[in-house]
Parts: structure tokens; sequence; C-alpha cells
């Protein structure tokens, strides 16, 4: 019995053992357990000092572009789980795997930076601001910036600026790569009619080419196309039909893609009628005279009358007739390109012309 009760005494004092070597080892363990601790201007690597061996390490949330969320002066690293309140929110936690390294490393790279826009409800447009916004990322992360489309309306778009668009912004969104790579918003191309000087007319003309020409704009900046007025000669208007006038030239711009259609400049022909001093009558030329329309404007040609005097009627033949004084009426008008290509005055004309044959022939 005596022996047996030695046995059990060995026994448990061997288990005894066994349990105070377990516990060392565990407080052991404990003591090498390291995590980064400290604020975030200032942490490092250091071993947890709790009793019980910690099973987690926590550590701010940092989010791409825009960095560590909440104020970056109340943000620690640490030992240990988060608490409750701020897990989520502005802490997270890591499990530890390997005693000796820790699991919250977060490993920032360097800022870049990028434009800002806000939207100009005068305008209707979206103007970049002065100043560049500074954005946050981790090591490896490319540099990406994002602005506004020049159609997105003032809600479409609430970006800083920094990082790439967002899921289901691709309409009113751009993204571009590169730090300040978003300096300019990216412009719809659009297109203009070009013009060239035309000397086959008598006394020339400006007339649209049969290619538009693709014209660029700067960020920001409304769609325009310019053309040649009526009165412009052949030095007095330069350029490819694209954006505002330039300067010293006779010129009208207008808003909108393809707006300086060939309704601007020279459209259609007349035929000019002058005064002959053999027939005493109104005789048309061969040659047509270039007529421009204007907006709003019909084609329309005129031609002289039975009535007209050679002081009375001075048209070239291009659009409506002017208004007459008094009751006599020296023109008429008729709608179409060449219409007048008849004159009241060619009955008349023509008898005098025969007149002076017969005359001649006696």
């Amino acid at each position: 019995f005596i022996q047996s009760n030695l046995r059990l005494y060995d026994t448990m004092l061997s288990l005894t053992l066994l349990i105070f070597v377990l516990e060392c080892i565990s407080q052991q363990y404990a003591e090498k357990v390291q995590c980064m601790q400290g604020i975030i201007l200032e942490v490092e690597a250091i071993e947890c000092k709790q009793e019980v061996a910690p099973t987690k390490c926590n550590f701010p949330i940092f989010k791409e572009y825009t960095g560590y969320e909440g104020d970056t002066a109340m943000l620690f690293y640490d030992c240990g789980s988060c608490n409750p309140p701020d897990l989520g929110v502005t802490c997270q936690e890591c499990d530890v795997t390997q005693p000796d390294t820790p699991c919250n490393v977060i490993n920032v790279g360097a800022d870049f930076q990028c434009y800002s826009y806000s939207y100009d409800t005068a305008t209707s447009l979206w103007v970049r601001g002065e100043e560049k916004q500074v954005c946050k990322r981790l090591q490896g992360t490319e540099a990406k910036c994002n602005s506004p489309t020049e159609d997105a309306a003032a809600s479409d778009w609430t970006s800083t600026g920094c990082g790439p668009c967002g899921e289901g912004e691709d309409s009113s969104c751009t993204t571009c790569e590169g730090d300040s790579c978003n300096s300019a918003i990216p412009s719809t191309p659009h297109s203009c009619f070009n013009y060239h000087w035309e000397d086959s007319v008598l006394g020339g003309r400006w007339e649209v080419k049969a290619e538009k020409s693709q014209c660029a704009r700067e960020a920001g900046q409304p769609v325009k196309c310019n053309s040649p007025k009526r009165e412009a000669g052949s030095e007095d208007w330069s350029g490819e039909g694209c954006g505002e006038c330039a300067e010293d030239t006779v010129c009208m711009a207008c808003n909108g893609d393809s707006c300086n259609s060939i309704q601007y400049a020279v459209l259609f022909e007349c035929y000019t009628w002058t005064f002959s001093e053999v027939t005493l009558g109104f005789m048309k030329e061969d040659f047509k005279t270039a007529c421009t329309l204007e907006p709003g404007e019909e084609r329309k040609c005129n031609s002289p009358t039975r009535a007209a005097s050679k002081d009375d009627y001075t048209s070239e033949g291009c659009g409506a007739c002017e208004a007459s004084e008094g009751e006599k009426v020296i023109c008429k008008e008729c709608e179409g390109e060449l219409c007048n290509v008849s004159s009241a005055q060619r009955t008349l004309v023509s008898l005098v012309s025969l007149l002076m044959l017969l005359v001649t022939a006696l």
C-alpha cells in the first residue's frame, strides 16, 4: 500500500512539474510576441508586455488614395485587440502567426498630387482648383487621378481628384495615371466646316471644303466654330474653322458642333443684269453672281422690270428686291438658285434689237 502511494505521489509530482514548465514556456512565449507600437509617425516593433500572450495586434485603417481613417493624432499601433467602438471604424486587427514578426504593418508609399474641380453654375462648366490635393497610397500602388467629364452634371462628380473613378461613374468621370495627370478635363473632339477661297467665280468667294476639320479645345471651354463673313476677301480669313475667330479676321463665330455650316457663307448663285447703252435696256450677263445666305433667309434672286431705268436698278441679282420708292416697280424677285434667268425687259430688248438689225440691213 505504501509503495502504491509513493508511486501515485511521484506521478502527481511529475504532473505538477510538467504544468510548471509549460507555464514557464507560455510566459516566455508571451514575452516574445511582437507588434508594431506607437503613434503613426513614431511606430516601431516592440515586444508585447501583457501577462497573457496576445493573439492579435491592432493598427489604424488606411485606405488607398485617402490615407488613414480618423484623426491621425489619435491613432495608434498596439498589442491585442481594438477597442470595440473603434473596430472597423478607425482600427483593424490581425492574427499573430509569428511571435517575433509583427503582423500589424502598413507599408505607406510616397505621396502624390492631383487636381480637384468645382462646378461653376454661372457658366455650367467644371473649373480646376488652384491648389493640388495631396493623395496617399500604399507601396506598389500606382499614382492615379480622376476628373469629371465635360458634360458631367454638378452632382455627378464628388471626388477630390485622388485615385481612379468609382464603380458606375464611367459616364461622368475619367481616370488617368501619373502625378497631377488630371490637369485638364479631356474634351470630346468636335468638327467644324472649313473653307477655301474660290477664284473661278467672278470676284472670288469663300466656299466650304468637302471635309470637315477635326477640332480640339482647352479644358472646360465651350464647343465653337467660325467662318468667313460675306464681305471677307481672300486675305481676310484664315484657319480651319475651329474655335473663336482669329484676330484681325473678317469672321463670325458660333456655338456647337459643325455650327459654321454653309448657311453662314456663300451658298447659291444668281444671274446679274446690266444696262446696255446699245439696246437701252437691261441684259442678262453670262457670268453669275455669288450670293450669301444668312441664317433664316431663303434663296432668292431678283431682276429688273420694264419700268426700271439705268439709275433705278443697281442690284447684282442676289436676294429679295429692295423697297421701291413711290408706285414705280423696278424689280421683281423669285425663289431658288439662278431663278432670275428672264426679265420683263427681255421682250422690249428683243424688239429693239430686231429693229436695229433691220435698220442696219437697209
